[in-house]
């Protein structure tokens, strides 16, 4: 691998350090040895036998050169596997220094090596640290990426435990100023990705709560897709005001950014949408910045849920029918897919046959064409093109269902659950656990789980730090670079697997 400096950065601060360790010059000094060795012998043969042949050199040239490439691939190696490409140390970190915001320290707490000291500026709203640290790259790669930043921090405030007033807001800060804070999360202190001039994105993870005074490891991730843009910023963000701290000192060492592509995804999906709820739903993923694929079930569209909306009376669902239909359409225009379930995804009729099945799809996938288009509806390409087995997984529902798929040329797209009765914690918790590349992940409709609301606000946050982009089931097609089989079933979209 090719290491590459994308930032040319200026720190005030100590002189970068060199990226060769002493393991490294080691084997400069071994490389020294093995040549003036050679000549060594060479003498040696020379007044022994009055000459020093040809072979004998070629021997000893040969030997050489095999060492000092063994000598380079190792070194070589060794740096891929600490530095990787794209990396960068503390070094590569810009430090505000305006309004003694940012300075370098030798050494603080019992670590004797370089640290960067932080401190706020008290604005006439809030204790604001924003951009005190910050990391700038020039953009040559495109695609999704993943940026990790990890490092030591430790906090101190002198106001830890006691009353505090402020000049800006003495009437909100008079409480005991805590002896812990977050990193991580709304209104926690963090780090903020920068894209252009037009994206921004507060790093994903699990918020963490560190006590006052000492050291703490902290890891920081948040996966984007670059391309398009020429520049971005990673910087330190947060007002730690908000946690009723003040005026509290930060310190970093061991400071490191990296940037890899991206090779693990995930396909979020939703059943039997829409709903009087899915609006909601439909602002929450906005503000989490992911896409969805929704499996459309038509009986909802018609205010025909037969027990969600079972107590509707005719009036009722000729009220409320058109906004299920506008929900669909806001689902299309918003960014996400569409797929199709059956007309009330329940079908374990004995009676059942292929074509009723392949009309309950018909029938869905005809009325959310309409939903979008209108009465031109035909002229327009299908918007809904993946199905989904019933919720009872019928053997005989999903043979019929098999068949159905290649006659309508509509790829099967099942996935993972979850058990949604445990808090959101657990729910996250466990779903990281079970988690793999290419997973497709089956959720519900709020009005079929409204838990779903609180899990999403754990769960993706945590999912983005293990490294994955949320993406729809067409582009997790598209980055399998393989279609997928008519008739079969995808849980799993690995294409080295299926």
């Amino acid at each position: 691998m090719v290491e590459r400096d994308l930032a040319k950065v200026d720190v005030a601060g100590p002189t970068p350090v060199s990226r060769f360790t002493d393991n490294q010059s080691m084997k400069k000094d071994q490389v020294a040895r093995i040549i003036t060795g050679n000549q060594v012998n060479c003498a040696a043969l020379k007044a022994q036998s009055g000459s020093c042949s040809v072979r004998t050199v070629q021997v000893f040239f040969t030997i050489f050169c095999f060492t000092i490439f063994s000598l380079i691939f190792a070194g070589c190696s060794h740096l891929s596997s600490i530095y990787g490409p794209n990396d960068y140390s503390l070094n590569d970190l810009k430090i505000d220094t305006n309004e003694a915001r940012g300075e370098v320290i030798n050494g603080y707490n019992g670590y004797a090596g370089k640290v960067i000291k932080v401190s706020p500026i008290n604005t006439s709203n809030w204790t604001d640290y924003s951009r005190t640290l910050y990391w700038d790259w020039d953009l040559q790669d495109t695609g999704f990426q993943q940026i990790t930043v990890t490092m030591s921090v430790l906090v101190e405030s002198p106001n830890s435990g006691k009353a505090q007033t402020s000049a800006y807001r003495p009437a909100q800060k008079t409480a005991a100023a805590p002896s812990t804070i977050k990193w991580n999360g709304p209104a926690n202190l963090g780090w903020t990705l920068q894209l252009g001039d037009d994206y921004t994105a507060q790093f994903g993870g699990k918020p963490v709560q560190i006590e006052e005074g000492k050291w703490v490891d902290l890891v920081f991730s948040q996966s984007v897709d670059i391309t398009g843009y020429t520049g971005g910023q990673v910087y330190l963000d947060g007002h730690s005001d908000q946690q009723g701290l003040i005026d509290q000192t930060i310190y970093v060492r061991n400071f490191k950014v990296t940037m890899r592509p991206v090779t693990k995804f995930i396909a979020m999906t939703f059943n039997d949408s829409p709903s009087d709820f899915t609006e909601v739903l439909l602002d929450q993923l906005d503000q989490l910045d992911i896409k969805g694929t929704f499996f459309i079930l038509g009986a909802s569209m018609d205010a025909m849920h037969p027990v969600m909306d079972r107590n509707l009376t005719a009036a009722d669902r000729l009220a409320v029918a058109p906004d299920r239909k506008e929900t669909v359409k806001r689902i299309f225009d918003d960014g996400h897919e569409l797929g199709l379930l059956t007309y009330f995804n329940a079908s374990t009729d004995p009676a059942l046959t292929e074509n009723d099945l392949q009309k309950e799809l018909e029938d869905t996938r005809t009325a959310v064409q309409r939903a979008i288009y209108g009465d031109d509806y035909m002229n327009h390409p299908w918007v809904a093109n993946y199905i989904r087995d019933p919720n009872d997984n019928d053997p005989q529902t999903l043979a019929i269902l098999k068949r159905v798929s290649q006659k309508m040329g509509l790829p099967i797209v099942s996935g993972t659950t979850y058990d949604s009765s445990v808090s959101p914690d657990t729910i996250t918790d466990q779903f990281v656990s079970n988690l793999q590349p290419w997973d497709v992940s089956i959720n519900k409709d709020p009005r079929s789980d409204p838990s779903i609301m609180r899990t999403l606000n754990t769960l993706v946050p945590r999912v983005q730090t293990e490294g994955y982009i949320f993406v729809t089931v067409s582009e997790m097609i598209d980055k399998r670079r393989m279609p997928l089989i008519l008739g079969d079933v995808y849980t799993n979209m690995n294409p080295d697997v299926h």
